[in-house]
Order: C-alpha cells, then sequence, then structure tokens
C-alpha cells in the first residue's frame, strides 16, 4: 500500500506490530528531539515523517506530539532510574552524599534527552494532554521515583525515606531551571560568546549541578525534608493566608 506522498505504509494489525511500530515513532521522535534541543521544534509531521509515515497514518498509534514525548519520558525515565539506583548501590560506604550526588548528575549528563523532557514536561508537554493520559504518566514516574527514593535511602541512611524522595524532587526541579541556561537556544549562543562578561548566563551544567545536588543532600540529611513539598487535597501549598 502507497500513501498519498508516495511512501510505502504497511499497516500494522496485530499487537505485536502495533507495538513494533509505536517503538519505531518513538526511535524518530528521540533522534529528533536531541537535534533539536526542544520538543517545541519537533513536528508531529515531522516525527510521521521521520518515521516513514504521514500524519493521517501517524494517528492511529498516537494521539498528538505530546503523547509521544510523555511515552518517551517515561521509557527514558525507566532507563534513567536503572542506572542511577544500580550505581547508588556500587557506591563502598553508606552516607557517602558526594558519591550519591555524583551518580545523580553523571545519569542526567549522559542522559541529554531525559533532561530536555523533564525540562519541557510542566511547562509544554502537558498542556495538551487529557487529564487521564497527565494521571498515568504521573503515577508511573511517582512510582519510578518510589523505587529510586529507596536506593538513596539504603545508599544514604541519614537522609531518612522522606528525605530521600525529598532530594530526588528538588535535584528534578534544579534540572528542569539549569538544563535550559546550561545548554541555551543557538540564538543565545551567539550572544552570548563574544561577549566574557556574559559568561555567567550559561553556567557549566555538571559543575553547577554537582554543587546543587551535594548542596541539597547534605541539607536534608542536616535539618531534614521539608514539612511540605507539594499542593495538598484542597489546592493549598502550604503558604499562610
Amino acid at each position: 500500500m502507497t500513501d498519498r506522498d508516495g511512501l510505502e505504509f504497511i499497516r500494522a494489525r496485530s499487537a505485536e506490530q502495533i507495538d513494533h511500530r509505536r517503538a519505531e515513532i518513538i526511535q524518530s521522535a528521540r533522534a529528533l528531539l536531541l537535534d533539536a534541543g526542544t520538543p517545541a521544534e519537533v513536528t508531529f509531521k515531522a516525527i510521521a515523517e521521520d518515521s516513514r509515515l504521514v500524519k493521517s497514518n501517524l494517528y492511529r498509534y498516537f494521539k498528538n506530539r505530546e503523547e509521544i514525548f510523555i511515552t518517551l519520558l517515561i521509557a527514558e525515565a525507566e532507563t534513567f532510574v536503572d542506572w542511577v539506583r544500580a550505581n547508588l548501590a556500587a557506591i563502598p560506604r553508606q552516607n557517602d552524599l558526594s558519591a550519591c550526588a555524583t551518580v545523580f548528575v553523571n545519569a542526567c549528563a549522559n542522559n541529554p534527552c531525559f533532561c530536555i523532557l523533564v525540562t519541557a514536561l510542566a511547562s509544554t508537554l502537558e498542556h495538551n494532554l487529557a487529564a487521564e493520559q497527565i494521571r498515568a504518566a504521573k503515577q508511573r514516574f511517582a512510582a519510578l521515583m518510589d523505587d529510586l527514593a529507596a536506593s538513596f535511602d539504603a545508599a544514604a541512611p541519614v537522609l531518612g525515606p522522606e528525605g530521600s524522595a525529598a532530594a530526588i524532587s528538588l535535584m528534578l526541579r534544579q534540572l528542569a531551571g539549569l538544563w535550559p541556561h546550561a545548554n541555551p537556544h543557538p540564538n543565545v549562543q551567539a550572544a552570548l560568546q563574544d561577549d566574557p562578561a556574559l559568561a555567567r548566563f550559561r553556567p557549566r551544567f555538571r559543575e553547577s549541578y554537582s554543587y546543587a545536588c551535594y548542596a541539597i543532600l547534605t541539607g536534608i540529611a542536616h535539618i531534614g525534608p521539608p514539612r511540605r513539598t507539594s499542593v495538598d487535597e484542597d489546592g493549598n501549598d502550604g503558604r499562610s493566608g
């Protein structure tokens, strides 16, 4: 079967074929994302073309671009968590917070796709998803972070279970803020490179993030986790009225 743009299209019919086609689409999106540096510059049409599909056929597998990237984020998070857990377990002695921070930073630095998607999650990707899609993705992400927190607690009991969970949450939020500044758009790079005085606006990722993660871990170890890190059931964020 050939579509109107001359691309050969063989419809995936079995569950196995559909899963295989979805995996191919995800890999196309991943390659395009790493090249572009941001989901905002990767269109649904571009993903379809890279997957040798027309846009109408891509809708058979994903409802929109955001669903593709959320699916990719969960896959990248699974790889990220597995790597961090294995390397935390390999740290020779407990409560080596510097080593724990290094493991987390290395996992992020070695997985730019994960970093890009974490950065875009709240500001972009979730805006065009149905509530049930967001809920399902967050439930899976929360389960992965719970597994990761258990590994942090085992590697650094000084943090405690609540402190480990809080540390991961804070380090991911720090990642979302730091990554785009350390990896700016080419236009920003061009504006900064000719003026040494502006170098402060493009921090070195590994150096800056290592400091931030170590500060988070040591801070929690000394003063304990924040009393509240999310809103309650009534939507209050813990600030006094």
